[in-house]
């Protein structure tokens, strides 16, 4: 009896240590984000999100957009460019109001979950946790990409 409760015991310690990992590699955005009061979630695992994300057909590490109808694919010259494209983006297709989801390339980043407005305002503090970043609103079908070739490309389904 002691041991199972023990190996419980040491399961649930480690599920809360690979949050905690999980949670640490966006420290800096977190604080970031509470010092400009902007209201988040955070997802460690959304399942929703990445379902809908490998939806898409890939290339690599990236989305395939040339096999994506209806998309949109731009090229930046420096991380300005970039940050104002997607910002761009993300206010000209969705309501202020819309829920979007944030995803990193490396996979080891929780999900953030916040509204439209919040995401294109602090859209350059986002892309830069990582090389490849994509945004989502899950009811009108919008998907960007930032990808480390230096493009963001998007699309909204409905």
């Amino acid at each position: 009896m002691d041991r199972e409760r023990l190996i419980k015991k040491r399961k649930a310690l480690q599920a809360k240590l690979q949050i905690a990992d999980c949670l640490s590699r966006i420290d800096g955005l977190i604080q970031y984000l509470n010092e400009h009061e902007v209201k988040y979630r955070i997802h460690v695992k959304c399942e929703k999100v990445l379902e809908a994300l490998l939806a898409y057909p890939t290339n690599f590490s990236g989305l395939n957009w040339a096999h994506i109808p209806n998309s949109q694919k731009v090229a930046y010259c420096s991380v300005n460019e970039r940050n104002k494209i997607i910002s761009a983006t993300v206010t000209h297709n969705l309501k202020k109001s819309d829920t979007v989801f944030i995803v990193w390339g490396d996979g080891n980043k929780p999900t953030l979950e916040m509204s439209a407005e919040f995401a294109a305002e602090n859209s350059g503090v986002m892309a830069d946790q990582d090389f490849d970043m994509w945004i989502l609103n899950l009811e009108k079908g919008f998907c960007l990409e930032h990808y480390h070739e230096g493009y963001v490309a998007w699309v909204l389904a409905s």
